[in-house]
């Protein structure tokens, strides 16, 4: 029967506003019914053989619901009642009563007491999960009841977590994300970002079964799936768990931009921050963390690897970065650096990440005589065996690791690479930012050879030049400076001084002589050569006079260039920095210049002429090396060796707390 839309034409539908009589019999007969509960039993089912048939005269027959007499009982039930389960099977549901029924539990779930709420939790719960499974038709009662299982989880955590197996319904919300859309599929979000901070409280194996399904998930095809695994591998487990970092740094390569990002934020997200601003950052250990990256990589097939740029490797590219990027994090922060890995080619404090490496290979090495481990590689070893890996496929990223931890410990790792320079001279002649970083590195391993012919012979090849690309030629004058200037170095600190030295008067002559030519290509990695060397002692060059010819190289013709080029104001800034920089390596590098008066009041010049503020912080870093000469900072080893300064502000301040300690 079709019930019209109209209340004028329902009553006419059946003509029972003209029968009041037969109108009050429907409606007794239908509050009889409201009133019959499940369950109950005609009265001859429920009636002795030997009682009387007709009770009407006496007390209330028991079974008899209450509210309702015996005749009315009888005209309801008849003699062939409907069963539970029949009834059951009606499509007896008010999809909007249903709907009133979930937004009520919303607020139950939002305003009742936990104590209050708990007797019933199961219950509702389970109503609202059933409802979730079986009400696959209408998309707003399914988005209600995902909002009411999640706040319910949210009051009773111990509801999600029921279930024999704690991920059951966890697992289901993720997979709604897949099978739901439009604002189901937002409910469904709002849902999991609810219920994470509930899954702090798993416990160890249900957190390991979360972990793997989140691997599977950040590399999901579904979009979603991969976010709602940043979020968790972010928010439930803390900064100092491996595997969930490790999901965040494969999530950091997401074709996704939001992904992607969100994932790098929560990697380098501060544990907090103090009062002056100053972040406070918990990560896992150093040694940890690499282990379980070649777990990863070791377990992952070879079939699985990438092909980039010929080379296999594990993951792409930028994952393999981060991964690096990370591992840095982790060792400035334990080294006890506040600002965690920096940017930049140098450590925020590189002597200290030194000292943290040295401990490290002196554990690795005590472990393996105590026999704690068998016989390998220590943790660096394998760390820059992963880095190469990346860097064979021209990762500038990756040769920077290797630099950073290389240039820290060059004793360590010289053996190693003294045995692969044509591996370095190959990215050294890609020239660009590889080239850059190659010559650095070529520079401190080939620095550390004590044999003076055995020097020249290796850096011989990165000297010759003059048939390569522009680039390649700067990256090789790079190279020379890096090498040289390493080997003076250590040769200053064991106070060993070399009074005739061809081959590194001959390169030193070659620079000066090429920066005196005019529009030199070469010109930017000339003057950073020059400054590294100038900085480790005197230049193997005349002192030089007014009346020299213009094209004669000596010391003065030398100033005399620098102090063109950062007076230039056509040349790019990077290039006059790095001019006023060598200009006072000079002074740094040769006790009692003899054109100190000069260099001064060019750079005193510069600074009354210019406004760009990069150059007045150089101009005042070369005025402070000129003043303090050789006992300046900017000779020591950038990597290896402590600034001066500040270690003694270090050492003022722990008197100025003792002071405060000792007056309280």
């Amino acid at each position: 029967m079709k019930i019209p839309d109209s209340a004028e034409k329902t009553a006419s539908l059946l003509g029972l506003r003209e029968r009041p009589g037969i109108t009050k019999l429907l409606l007794d007969f239908m509050l009889d019914v409201l009133l019959l509960p499940y369950g109950v039993t005609p009265l001859s089912q429920q009636r002795p053989s030997d009682t009387p048939q007709d009770n009407s005269e006496g007390p209330p027959v028991p079974g008899v619901p209450a509210g309702m007499s015996i005749n009315s009982f009888k005209r309801v039930m008849g003699e062939t009642p409907p069963k539970a389960e029949d009834l059951e099977k009606l499509k007896n549901s008010n999809v909007k009563l249903k709907q009133q029924g979930v937004s009520f539990l919303h607020h139950m779930a939002f305003n009742a007491d936990q104590e209050k709420l708990a007797p019933v939790g199961s219950v509702l719960f389970g109503g609202v999960v059933k409802v979730i499974e079986e009400e696959k038709s209408d998309p707003k009662l399914r988005s209600l009841a995902y909002g009411a299982l999640a706040k319910l989880s949210v009051k009773l955590p111990s509801l999600l977590l029921s279930h024999p197996s704690q991920l059951h319904y966890l697992q289901t919300l993720m997979n709604a994300l897949t099978q739901e859309e439009g604002d189901v599929l937002l409910a469904v979000q709002e849902a999991l970002s609810m219920v994470a901070p509930v899954c702090k409280q798993l416990n160890t194996s249900s957190q390991d079964q979360l972990c793997i399904l989140l691997s599977e998930h950040v590399l999901h095809h579904n979009a979603q799936l991969r976010r709602t695994a940043v979020h968790y591998a972010a928010s439930v487990f803390p900064h100092d768990h491996v595997p969930s970092r490790f999901i965040l740094m494969v999530a950091t390569g997401d074709s996704h931009d939001d992904i992607r990002l969100e994932a790098r934020r929560q990697l380098y997200k501060p544990l907090q921050q103090s009062k002056d601003g100053t972040p406070t950052y918990q990560v896992p250990p150093f040694t940890y963390v690499i282990s379980y990256v070649l777990e990863r990589v070791d377990a992952l097939p070879r079939s699985k690897w990438m092909d980039v740029a010929n080379q296999p490797v594990p993951f792409s590219l930028p994952i393999m970065e981060q991964m690096l990027n990370y591992l840095e994090h982790c060792l400035a922060v334990e080294a006890g650096t506040e600002t965690g890995r920096g940017e930049g080619l140098f450590w925020p404090d590189p002597p200290a990440v030194g000292k943290l490496l040295q401990k490290i290979i002196d554990l690795h090495n005590q472990k393996i005589a105590t026999g704690r481990i068998e016989k390998g590689p220590n943790p660096f070893m394998r760390y820059i065996g992963f880095a190469e890996l990346a860097a064979n496929a021209w990762s500038p990223a990756a040769l920077e690791s290797i630099l950073k931890v290389v240039a820290v410990a060059p004793h360590h790792f010289s053996s190693h690479y003294s045995r692969k320079l044509d591996w370095i001279r190959k990215f050294i002649l890609r020239g660009g930012h590889y080239g850059e970083v190659a010559a650095h590195l070529f520079g401190v391993v080939a620095g550390q050879v004590q044999d003076q012919q055995e020097f020249e012979k290796i850096v011989y090849p990165v000297s010759n030049m003059k048939n390569l690309r522009v680039d390649s030629q700067e990256s090789c004058v790079l190279a020379v400076g890096h090498s040289y200037a390493n080997n003076l170095n250590i040769m200053k600190k064991a106070d060993i001084v070399l009074e005739d030295w061809p081959a590194y008067e001959s390169i030193v002559h070659d620079l000066v002589k090429q920066l005196l030519s005019e529009n030199n290509p070469l010109q930017n990695a000339i003057v950073l050569a020059l400054g590294e060397l100038a900085r480790q002692g005197p230049l193997p060059l005349p002192a030089g006079s007014e009346e020299d010819e213009p094209k004669t190289v000596t010391s003065l013709a030398l100033i005399k260039a620098l102090v063109t080029i950062f007076g230039n104001k056509k040349i790019p800034s990077k290039i006059r920095e790095q001019s006023v920089a060598t200009c006072g390596y000079i002074c740094v590098g040769q006790e009692n210049f003899p054109h100190k008066k000069k260099i001064l009041e060019a750079l005193l010049a510069l600074a009354k002429e210019t406004n760009e503020i990069e150059i007045h912080f150089a101009v005042g870093e070369a005025l402070a090396d000129c003043a303090l000469g050789v006992t300046s900072p900017s000779g020591r080893n950038m990597w290896t060796e402590q600034d001066p300064l500040k270690e003694q502000k270090a050492v003022e301040s722990e008197e100025e707390n003792m002071e405060e300690f000792i007056n309280d």
